[in-house]
């Protein structure tokens, strides 16, 4: 594997943990009833993988 592809890994990896943390104990009716929360884990998700698109 090159180095490159563990980077882009350790991105993706980065933003699901980043996602997993902010919704905590919310529920998936949570994420399906407040628009707000699922839109912020969507825009976050969205922009980190943003910096691994660029290398692809």
């Amino acid at each position: 594997m090159l180095k490159n592809d563990l980077v882009r890994l350790h991105h993706i990896l980065d933003a699901a943990q980043e996602a997993v943390a902010f919704v905590g104990n919310c529920s998936r009716e949570d994420l399906d009833s407040d628009r707000m929360l699922s839109s912020e884990v969507f825009v976050s998700v969205w922009c980190r993988l943003g910096r691994v698109r660029k290398w692809l």
